[in-house]
C-alpha cells in the first residue's frame, strides 16, 4: 500500500511540474489541430517533449522528480541549489542547431537513445542527443539550455516536392549503428537514410503508382482508390543463405488505403540484392470490402508468427496472424508472396460515447472518424494503445502467448487457437469527446515508462497540454483468492466430479465477471466544459452501462450460483441416499463376513481330520503292500549285509574265545610243568582289555541286528 501511494503522490504532482507549465505558457491560443500526434517519449526515466513555440526539446528526470516529490510529501526541505537543476523539479531546453522548417508533429527515439528524429508533414530531422548525458545528468553541472547538432534529412526534396507529405517515419531495426531512418511518403515510395548521408538515400523502394499531380490540394486517382500506401511496419528479421554466409533480412509490412498489405525484404548485406515488393496477401476469410477501404495504420507485435493489427478510420481494429502459405497453394493461386493473413477477430473501438437522445430515446447514431495511431507497448507484447482526436484506447491480445508457445511445439496446433473463443480485451482509457456534439480533442502524445522508479505508467498528454500518468499492470490476470490455509495444512480433497468438467465453476464466474470492454474512460479536454442537456445524457449513459456491463453481469453471476446450487443440493441428496443404502450394505456385509468365518472354521477342522486319516490310510496301505519300493530294497539288502557280518563276527568270536581256552590251558599245563607264570601281570591285563574292547563291539553290533530286527518285524 505504501507503494501505491507513492506512486499516487508522484502522479498527481505530474501536473505541475514546471516543464508543462512552460508547454502551457508558450500555447495559449487554442489548437486547430484535428488528429492525433505523439511529441512525447520517454526512455530510462527522462521524459522528452516538444515545444513548438520555443522550437526546442525540452527534457526532465522523471526519477528524480519522483524522489522529490516523496521528499516534499515527508516533509524534508530540500536546498535551492538542488531545485535549480535537473532534479525532476526543472527541465533542460535542447536547442536546435538547424531549427525544422515544418510543424514537427512526433518525436521518435533509436533504439540506443542518442538520437531523436523530429517528424512533420513535410519533413524529417535527427536531434543528437548531448554525450555528457548518463551520471552527469543529474549534477550541477547540467545547463538549462544546451545547443544539440540537428541534421535535416532528405531537406532539398522536401523542398522541391512541397506536396509530398511525410506518412511515417521509424528508426530501421538493421542498421548496425543505429542511425538509419525509413520514411514513406506519399508519392508512394519508401526510403532509408542514412544520418551520416542525409541527402542520398541509402534504398528506395517504389511502392506503387507515382502520383503526377503537383497539386497538394488534388490526390491522384490511385489514392482516391486507396491504392497508395499509407503504414508500414517491421516484422522480426529472418536469416537468409546468400554465398555461403548468413545474412539478416527485415520484413517491412505496408499498408494501403484500400486495406491491402504487402511486404517487402530490406537489408544492409552487401550479398543481398534489393528486395522487391511481394503482395497483396490474401486475407482469410475473404471480405467482400476487404475488411474496410478506409486504412490509416499498421502495427506488426513482436511475436512469432507475426501477429499485425489494422486500424481503419471508423475505429475499427483487425487482427491478423501472417502465416506461411504452402508451396503448391501458391502455384495454383499465381501469388508472389509466401505469406498469407488469417483474420483472427475484429474490434470496434467507442470513439464517442454512445448516449441517448432526449427527445426521443434512440441511440444517437455518431458517423465520426479521425485516423487512429497504434503504439507498441515496450513492456508486454500482447498489449497496445490507440491514440486519437476523441482518446486513447489500451488492447490486450490474450492469445499471442498461446499461439507462441504452439508455434514452439507444433505447427498444426495452431489451427486449435483459431477455434477457442478466446478475445481480446479492449479498455477506453481516456475520452476526450465523449457527446457526438463535442469538438475533437486530439492527444498530443503518449508513451510508456517502465523504470523501476516511476512503475509502470502511461503517460498521455492532452490538447490543453496536460499530462495524465496512468498506472498499468504488468501482465493481464484474473484476481485470485489468498490461501487461507498454510503451507502445512493437511492437503485439499479434490473432488472427483471437477474432473468431468473442462474448468472448475470459479473459472466460469471469473469469465462472466471478466470485462472485455471498459466503459469508463477518464473525461479530459473537451469533456469538461458542458451544458445541462449534456451532462443529463452522460447520467443516461453511465446508467445504461452500469446496467449492461455490470449489473446484466452480476445477475449472470446470481443464476449460474442458484443452478450451481440447485444441481448441488440435488447431488448431495442423491449421494446420501446413497450413502444410506452403502451402510445398510456394510451391515449385511459384516454379517455374512462373520457367518462365512464360522462356516470357515468348521471346514479347516473337518479339513484337518479328513488329511490326518487319509494318511493313516495311506501308511496301511503301504505296509501291505506286497511289492517293496526302491527304499525298502536298499534296505534289505543293507541289513543282508548287515547280517553276513555279523554271522561272520560270530564265528571270528568262537574262533578267538577257543584259541583263548586253548591259550589258558597251554598256560596251565606249561606253568604246571614250569612251576611258574609266563605271562606276566601287565600283559594279562593288555589281553583283558583287549578282550573287553572286542566285546563291547560285538554287542554293540548285537544291539543294532535286534533294533533293524524290530524295525521289520521279524
Amino acid at each position: 500500500m505504501a507503494a501505491s501511494r507513492k506512486d499516487q503522490n508522484w502522479r498527481s504532482y505530474l501536473k505541475t511540474h514546471p516543464l508543462f507549465q512552460e508547454l502551457k505558457a508558450n500555447h495559449t491560443k487554442p489548437t486547430t489541430q484535428i488528429d492525433s500526434s505523439n511529441i512525447l517519449a520517454i526512455r530510462d526515466g527522462l521524459l522528452y517533449a516538444w515545444d513548438s513555440e520555443s522550437q526546442c526539446l525540452l527534457v526532465t528526470n522523471l526519477s528524480a522528480f519522483v524522489q522529490a516529490s516523496e521528499r516534499f510529501t515527508s516533509g524534508r526541505n530540500t536546498t535551492s541549489s538542488s531545485t535549480s537543476k535537473l532534479n525532476g523539479k526543472s527541465f533542460v531546453q535542447l536547442i536546435c542547431t538547424s531549427v525544422p522548417i515544418f510543424d514537427v508533429e512526433s518525436i521518435v527515439l533509436n533504439t540506443t537513445g542518442h538520437l531523436v528524429a523530429l517528424i512533420g508533414k513535410n519533413g524529417v530531422s535527427v536531434l543528437e542527443l548531448p554525450r555528457r548525458w548518463g551520471k552527469c545528468e543529474e549534477s550541477d553541472d547540467v545547463k538549462q539550455k544546451m545547443i544539440c547538432r540537428t541534421t535535416p534529412i532528405a531537406e532539398r526534396f522536401f523542398l522541391g516536392f512541397p506536396n509530398t507529405r511525410v506518412l511515417k517515419v521509424d528508426w530501421h531495426p538493421g542498421g548496425d549503428t543505429d542511425s538509419h531512418l525509413a520514411i514513406l511518403t506519399s508519392d508512394n515510395f519508401f526510403r532509408v537514410y542514412s544520418v551520416g548521408d542525409p541527402e542520398s538515400p541509402a534504398q528506395v523502394y517504389q511502392l506503387g503508382e507515382v502520383s503526377q499531380s503537383l497539386s497538394g490540394s488534388t490526390p491522384s486517382p490511385y489514392q482516391l482508390l486507396g491504392e497508395a500506401a499509407v503504414s508500414f511496419d517491421f516484422g522480426a528479421a529472418t536469416h537468409v543463405k546468400q554465398h555461403q554466409r548468413d545474412e539478416i533480412v527485415w520484413p517491412v509490412f505496408v499498408l494501403y488505403g484500400n486495406g491491402d498489405v504487402f511486404t517487402l525484404a530490406t537489408s544492409f548485406g552487401r550479398n543481398i540484392r534489393p528486395g522487391t515488393l511481394q503482395g497483396p496477401l490474401s486475407m482469410n476469410p475473404a471480405a467482400e470490402d476487404n475488411y474496410g477501404v478506409d486504412s490509416c495504420s499498421l502495427l506488426c507485435l513482436s511475436t512469432t508468427p507475426a501477429v499485425l493489427v489494422i486500424a481503419t478510420s471508423s475505429g475499427k481494429l483487425y487482427h491478423c496472424v501472417a502465416m506461411e502459405r504452402d508451396a503448391d497453394e501458391t502455384r495454383q493461386k499465381e501469388e508472389t508472396a509466401d505469406l498469407s493473413l488469417y483474420v483472427y477477430e475484429s474490434v470496434e473501438l467507442e470513439l464517442s460515447l454512445t448516449t441517448v437522445s432526449l427527445e426521443t430515446t434512440d441511440i444517437v447514431e455518431d458517423d465520426f472518424s479521425c485516423l487512429i495511431t497504434l503504439h507498441k507497448d515496450p513492456t508486454a507484447v500482447g498489449r497496445y494503445f490507440c491514440s486519437h482526436s476523441a482518446g486513447v484506447h489500451c488492447v490486450v491480445v490474450p492469445w499471442i502467448g498461446s499461439l507462441q508457445s504452439a508455434t514452439d511445439d507444433d505447427t498444426s496446433a495452431v489451427a486449435q487457437i483459431f477455434m477457442q473463443e478466446q478475445s481480446c480485451i479492449v479498455e477506453h482509457l481516456v475520452c476526450t469527446k465523449p457527446l457526438p456534439s463535442s469538438p475533437p480533442s486530439p492527444i498530443l502524445g503518449i508513451c510508456v515508462s517502465s523504470d523501476p522508479t516511476l512503475g509502470l505508467t502511461l503517460l498521455c498528454l492532452l490538447s490543453t497540454f496536460e499530462c495524465m500518468a496512468l498506472p498499468l499492470r504488468s501482465s493481464v490476470h484474473i484476481p485470485t483468492e489468498g490461501r487461507l490455509l498454510s503451507a502445512g495444512a493437511s492437503e485439499v480433497i479434490v473432488s472427483p466430479l471437477r474432473s468431468l468438467h473442462r474448468q472448475s465453476f470459479k473459472s466460469h464466474i471469473q469469465q462472466l465477471l471478466l470485462q472485455r470492454t471498459s466503459c469508463h474512460p477518464l473525461l479530459r479536454g473537451g469533456a469538461t466544459d458542458m451544458e445541462a442537456a449534456e451532462c443529463f445524457q452522460l447520467l443516461g449513459r453511465t446508467t445504461q452501462v452500469l446496467r449492461e456491463h455490470y449489473l446484466q453481469r452480476h445477475q449472470q453471476v446470481m443464476d449460474a450460483i442458484e443452478r450451481r446450487v440447485q444441481a448441488l443440493t440435488e447431488q448431495k441428496e442423491l449421494q446420501m441416499h446413497d450413502l444410506q443404502a452403502i451402510s445398510r450394505s456394510k451391515l449385511e456385509l459384516q454379517d455374512n463376513a462373520e457367518s462365512l468365518a464360522d462356516r470357515y472354521e468348521e471346514m479347516t477342522d473337518r479339513m484337518d481330520e479328513a488329511v490326518s486319516r487319509a494318511e493313516q490310510l495311506l501308511r496301511k496301505l503301504q505296509s501291505r503292500t506286497p511289492v517293496l519300493s526302491d527304499a525298502e530294497r536298499s534296505m534289505a539288502a543293507e541289513l543282508n549285509q548287515m547280517q553276513e557280518k555279523i554271522d561272520q563276527f560270530k564265528s571270528s568270536l568262537l574262533q578267538v574265545k577257543k584259541k583263548a581256552e586253548y591259550q589258558k590251558l597251554q598256560v596251565r599245563r606249561q606253568s604246571k610243568q614250569n612251576g611258574g607264570q609266563l605271562v606276566g601281570g601287565e600283559q594279562t591285563e593288555q589281553l583283558s582289555s583287549v578282550l573287553q574292547n572286542e566285546g563291547a563291539v560285538i554287542g554293540k553290533l548285537m544291539f543294532q541286528v535286534k533294533q533293524f530286527k524290530n524295525t521289520l518285524s521279524m
